[in-house]
């Protein structure tokens, strides 16, 4: 069984209920790989999965988009001057001059 909740950033829980017992090692590595917030795959079919089907490459932490990037680092400018005012006027101002600047480099 699989129950899906999706998120509001766009990400989606899962959560997995398997359908036999597995032991009690493979219990403790998916307990300390949940504990370390580790990445990992997980492939789930209704047959057998075949090892052509699993992925090849490491999985990898998705990254903050640019945006979420750039207005993080706007947060931490703002809070090095001082964080004083509003954060969202003071983030309004910065993207509208970043703004200017890539107008200015337009034909």
């Amino acid at each position: 069984m699989v129950r899906a909740n999706f998120n509001k950033d766009g990400s989606v829980s899962l959560n997995f209920k398997s359908g036999q017992e597995i032991s009690d090692d493979k219990v403790m590595y998916l307990v300390n790989a949940a504990r370390k917030d580790e990445l990992g795959w997980i492939c789930w079919s209704p047959n057998e999965i075949q090892t052509d089907d699993l992925p090849k490459e490491q999985a990898e932490e998705n990254q903050k988009t640019s945006s979420q990037r750039l207005r993080a680092t706007i947060f931490v400018m703002w809070q090095q001057h001082g964080a004083s005012g509003d954060f969202e006027v003071f983030y309004r101002e910065k993207m509208e001059k970043m703004i200017d600047m890539v107008k200015t480099k337009l034909e």
